[in-house]
């Protein structure tokens, strides 16, 4: 039976509401109406779908004008087409740029984070919405309008925990944010009776305490039981269906993580209730969605067909009133296929049925419309579940799922797939990074404007005040090189990795090994995402760190064709998940050891890792069985090849275990190993680390 693992966080950050959450404004500034959740307009506004004739008849209008309309219209747009309303916002903030108009600025940049969140359900992409937030509010003041403030601050909130909720290690501080901005939000809701009208200002709080119900979900049961207490009261207040119905569901949403599914279907019952009576039809596919999933679940409990065939009928009804995100109800509907085939079949299966070739069908839709809109998280579980499911109709029935692909080979169907996985993060990471940057520069140059308007105030400042300055520059340069080093070194293992493996893969399909190939590619896929996980921090913790290399030595195994022999120990007790570690720090000097120690080796290399506790030291030892450093250095000066990669890459490695730490006691140790004739028997590397541990 699959887990339902990309959906565990999706139930909750659906039920964030800051999905639905919109735009009012300050009616002395902007022309805006507020536009709440299950908002429908009054008039036909097919005509703003046209953003280049739109954006040209402004032409003739004063900069002032222009901007109002920008702002109206993806005002307007916000619940129509996401990408007609970020168009709008675009064109917004440029224009507001050249105007230099503060709030305009900030009102544009929160729209583009708003939207791309929208579009974003699974986590992928999120930092670039976040990197919007922050511009939104490095721009706003405190004497700004109150109802932006509370979205402003709001959007900060949900935006973290979207990107703590999206992240495999996930990170504390990011969590901590959330729930600063969220509280912060609402008190300044709480404070301002009287300034925003009273609906409004209920609509914004059931919002706000819901957000923090999500936030809490994960750590404090009681206090996201409050949190949906207090919201459920507030919507009833603010007299939007809308909002009651998605306030409902996040609270089914909650109990079907914690598989209580009585409250869940009570809780997903009055949210369908209120959904149907707002016509709302945003509201009613997340509910059905929900609802569908729920049925599936208590089939799998029960065995009752009518549950079954109700939460497909659910699901069904969904796709006609989509219009994007089709891969989700896909994927649920697979998922019910799948659980329901090892129902009636058992775990492990141990006969086939048509439910199987169901769940495969689905899969494979899931994938191709998780492909169109890059959704790259989903991709990859459902690649996961595919081959799964391809391996035991083929285990079971001697015939593969080429018949169920419109007539692609499940291995080919898996390389393409992972090749489009590659591909989009790529694409996401150089989309990211450039908006990380202009963002940064933008601090950069803010900050020294800063310090020259106070240097000049000061009379050039003491000489304490330059000595703060000098260091602070320095910690940031020695900053800016450990990255610039980290990066240089993933540039190093990504390409030759990618390369490596994905050749691995050809030959093995080649040879007619599809069992091999099917292995190689969910150790393939494990590897590349933690690889890619690794990029967003330079720590990790111990256990994570283990996990990434056992899927490497896998596939060095798997390439080497079992020449090679490896094993990982760890001492009993010693917390590996509470431990940090520098992400990537063994991989190189493992990487050295198989190819130049144990491939040149006649025979079977082995390879040991061994993490043990050395009084307040971490001791990691990598040893291995191959020819010696003498003998390879050797073969190295014989070879015509360019010299080798490994010098550099350990060497970046070494430095950044000393960077990192910042601490006595950071060592690396090589020796070489013989045997009792004195010839060489290996190599063994000792890496030494203060204790560090996680912050709880």
């Amino acid at each position: 039976m699959r887990q339902r693992k990309p959906f565990s966080f999706v139930w909750s950050i659906l039920g964030l509401s800051l999905l639905w959450l919109s735009a009012c404004s300050d009616p002395a500034a902007y022309s805006l109406k507020p536009r709440q959740l299950g908002w429908k307009p009054a008039e036909d506004i097919s005509y703003l779908m046209r953003t280049d004739s739109m954006i040209g008849e402004l032409a003739g209008l004063n900069n002032r004008d222009q901007l109002d309309s920008l702002l109206e219209w993806t005002d307007r747009m916000n619940y129509v087409d996401r990408t007609v309303a970020l168009d709008y916002a675009n064109e917004a903030h440029s224009l507001a740029e050249q105007m230099g108009d503060r709030l305009a600025q900030a009102i544009s940049m929160y729209y583009r984070a708003l939207i791309k969140s929208r579009g974003q359900i699974l986590g992928e992409g999120i930092k670039d919405a976040l990197t919007d937030a922050q511009i939104c509010n490095r721009n706003a003041l405190p004497s700004d309008p109150e109802t932006w403030l509370v979205r402003f601050k709001n959007i900060m909130g949900y935006l973290y925990f979207r990107n703590y909720a999206s992240e495999t290690n996930r990170e504390a501080h990011y969590l901590d944010s959330a729930i600063y901005y969220t509280s912060f939000a609402l008190t300044l809701s709480e404070t301002a009776v009287g300034r925003i009208g009273e609906q409004e200002r209920q609509y914004l709080q059931a919002q706000l305490y819901q957000d923090l119900a999500t936030i809490y979900s994960g750590t404090d049961s009681l206090k996201t039981l409050e949190n949906y207490q207090q919201g459920i009261a507030a919507a009833e207040k603010s007299a939007n269906l809308s909002q009651q119905a998605a306030i409902w569901r996040g609270l089914g949403a909650y109990f079907m993580n914690r598989s209580n599914l009585d409250l869940a279907d009570s809780a997903l019952i009055n949210s369908k209730q209120y959904a149907l009576e707002a016509l709302d039809t945003l509201n009613i596919v997340n509910t059905y969605q929900r609802l569908g999933d729920l049925r599936g679940r208590q089939y799998n409990e029960s065995g009752n067909e009518a549950l079954f065939a109700e939460g497909m009928q659910y699901l069904e009804a969904c796709l006609p009133l989509q219009k994007d995100n089709l891969f989700y109800t896909y994927e649920i509907i697979a998922y019910n296929f799948d659980d329901k085939f090892y129902y009636l079949n058992g775990n492990p299966a141990r006969q086939y049925s048509a439910e199987a070739d169901s769940a495969i069908v689905y899969y494979n839709r899931a994938l191709e419309e998780a492909k169109k809109e890059g959704a790259v998280d989903l991709m990859a579980f459902t690649i996961s579940n595919l081959s799964g499911m391809c391996a035991n109709k083929e285990n079971l029935t001697d015939d593969d799922c080429t018949s169920l692909l419109d007539g692609e080979t499940p291995t080919n169907l898996l390389s393409t797939s992972y090749r489009d996985i590659i591909k989009i993060r790529d694409k996401e990471q150089a989309v990211s990074n450039k908006k990380i940057r202009d963002f940064e520069k933008a601090q950069e140059k803010e900050k020294s404007e800063q310090t020259i308007f106070i240097t000049r105030l000061i009379t050039l400042g003491s000489l304490l005040l330059l000595g703060l300055i000098f260091l602070i520059l320095l910690q940031r340069q020695q900053k800016k090189r450990l990255e610039a080093r980290m990066e240089a070194l993933r540039a190093q293992i990504n390409p030759h990795f990618i390369s490596n493996s994905l050749n691995a893969i050809e030959n093995l399909v080649n040879m007619g090994k599809r069992e091999d190939a099917s292995k190689y590619l969910i150790h393939f896929s494990r590897l590349t995402r933690r690889i890619l996980n690794s990029s967003r921090s330079p720590m990790t913790t111990l256990k994570d760190e283990l996990n990434t290399l056992k899927h490497f030595l896998e596939l060095e195994k798997l390439r080497f064709r079992n020449k090679l022999d490896y094993r990982i120990q760890l001492e009993p007790g010693l917390p590996a998940d509470s431990i940090n570690v520098p992400a990537l720090i063994l991989q190189p000097y493992i990487e050295n050891a198989i190819l130049h120690g144990i491939k040149p080796k006649a025979g079977v290399g082995s390879l040991l890792v061994d993490v043990r506790q050395s009084r307040d030291k971490l001791r990691m030892v990598i040893e291995d069985d191959g020819i010696g450093r003498e003998k390879s250095a050797a073969l190295k000066a014989k070879s015509a090849l360019p010299k080798s990669r490994r010098s550099h890459g350990m060497k970046i490695t070494e430095e950044r275990i000393k960077i990192a730490n910042k601490a006595k006691g950071t060592r690396v140790q090589i020796e070489d190993l013989y045997d009792r004739d004195g010839e060489a028997a290996g190599t063994r590397v000792i890496l030494t680390l203060p204790m560090n541990l996680k912050k709880k």
